[in-house]
């Protein structure tokens, strides 16, 4: 590993986030009753569990983790948000496996394909997510750690490029809410925050003025109450996420915590890893766990884009 490369948190927070989804890879959708005690959780599941994707190459990180490289990779080269890149990109992560650890793609949501597919026959990126409710997976959320990581203006206009990134794939409001919420999550992480979820939700509540925004927020955030099985529904996602989050004081026990909540477990655990991160840097994040993910290629690469987006944070302040 090449700890030159890791400097800030910025920096700390895509890492976070990246071997967080490694380790949730081996443990997607095996019932909570069969996953081990958190203190065994690590990169090697239990001899003999049964896994999802056991094809997967070892240490390799699920979709979220490329299509962040992806939208990395795009506003490190365009130096904005250009949506018809990130397709372009994502197309390429779908098809040829770019991104991906040794090129293979062993997971990908059906609504992130499709709309990729209407992009492909030319209809424009930011018309391809679809606009039903029903259309709210959390493929939108799970990439939109690198718009909080790059832009440097104010909240409002976090809000509204958090919501513009989802829109090649996801097009209705309850996902852009929730990517926009775990934005300003991540920033108030960044800046040290001592309750930086509950600020990122009074935050996002004062800027609303849309009554259909508002309404859905309200849905959002209503979902508190209820019980959240389906985590790859994006809102069941982000309440597991919080859950997680408080569930520990540090990136390991928040990561271990967000498998053992079981179903979407990498997209989860890397959710929370990043977010905790951001807070603390990379000082909880085991060494060897650590290490392979950086040795990656594409991940030098992404690190070295994500300092450049710190210093021109840090030139705006």
């Amino acid at each position: 590993m090449n700890h030159s490369l890791v400097e800030t948190r910025r920096q700390a927070a895509l890492l976070g986030f990246l071997v967080g989804e490694t380790i949730g890879v081996p443990f997607d959708s095996v019932p909570r009753q069969d996953l081990p005690p958190a203190e065994h959780i690590g990169p090697l599941p239990p001899s003999g569990m049964l896994r999802r994707y056991p094809h997967a190459p070892a240490g390799a990180w699920a979709d979220g983790g490329s299509q962040v490289l992806a939208l990395i990779d795009s506003l490190g080269t365009c130096g904005s948000l250009d949506l018809d890149d990130l397709s372009e990109r994502l197309m390429r992560w779908l098809a040829r496996g770019e991104y991906c650890v040794e090129s293979v793609v062993f997971e990908y949501g059906v609504q992130t394909a499709r709309a990729l597919a209407a992009f492909r026959e030319g209809v424009p990126a930011a018309e391809c997510g679809p606009k039903g409710e029903r259309h709210n997976g959390n493929g939108a959320l799970m990439r939109v750690l690198p718009i909080a990581l790059w832009w440097h203006g104010d909240d409002a206009s976090l809000v509204a490029q958090a919501r513009r990134s989802c829109l090649p794939t996801h097009g209705h409001a309850i996902s852009q809410l929730c990517a926009a919420l775990y934005s300003l999550w991540i920033r108030l992480a960044l800046n040290d925050h001592a309750q930086p979820w509950t600020a990122a939700v009074q935050t996002l509540q004062f800027l609303l003025t849309d009554a259909d925004d508002q309404r859905w927020l309200n849905h959002i955030l209503e979902a508190e109450q209820q019980a959240h099985p389906n985590n790859r529904y994006v809102v069941n996602t982000l309440w597991s996420v919080r859950d997680a989050y408080l569930s520990g004081d540090n990136w390991l026990e928040r990561v271990r915590a967000a498998i053992r909540i079981g179903n979407d477990t990498d997209t989860v655990a890397a959710l929370v890893g990043g977010v905790s991160a951001a807070s603390e840097g990379t000082t909880h994040i085991p060494m060897d766990w650590l290490g392979a993910t950086c040795d990656e290629p594409s991940v030098q690469s992404a690190l070295n884009v994500v300092a450049r987006f710190t210093e021109s944070a840090n030139m705006s302040l």
